[in-house]
């Protein structure tokens, strides 16, 4: 299923980011920032717990480190700044 997603993220159809959508959201502004490819970006994973992030982000608002970068989900819109 992420597989899924991830060919439709890098598709010419984006769907709203919500729930483990944001992921995507997330690391697209971050690789957008870093000039480099989603792929070489380090794991999500290891900064934040995805399942936490997907059931949160939607709701609520999250705050966390991302190589670098603060990032905010709140009601599902990311915000990434450094």
């Amino acid at each position: 299923m992420l597989l899924q997603k991830w060919e439709l993220y890098m598709g010419e159809a984006k769907p709203k980011p919500q729930g483990e959508d944001v992921m995507f959201e997330i690391l697209d502004k971050v690789s957008e920032d870093e000039d480099c490819d989603v792929l070489e970006l380090p794991p999500l994973h290891e900064s934040i717990d995805l399942e936490a992030l997907d059931s949160l982000a939607v709701s609520y608002e999250i705050q966390f480190e991302y190589v670098g970068y603060d990032v905010t989900v709140k009601n599902g819109t990311v915000t990434v700044s450094q």
